[in-house]
């Protein structure tokens, strides 16, 4: 009896499976790039919700220090 061929099974942060690819073809060297493009992608992905959240607070603290508007 054959085993399952070789998968590789990305999933988002709930846990779900987003992708699901068949990799018995794949080198070790696609595997790695695939996977730096991924963690790449994710990376930026995060860099851009922190970022994000940093102008957003920077602007509440704006608000706070300012409530009427005065300092912009």
């Amino acid at each position: 009896m054959r085993g399952k061929e070789p998968t590789l099974v990305l999933y988002d942060e709930n846990g779900d499976e987003v992708e699901n690819l068949g990799i018995d073809k794949w080198t070790t060297d696609t595997v790695e790039e695939y996977l730096n493009q991924i963690l790449g992608m994710v990376k930026d992905h995060y860099k851009e919700i922190l970022e994000n959240k940093k102008t957003f607070l920077d602007s509440v603290v704006m608000a706070i220090r300012d409530p009427a508007g005065y300092l912009t």
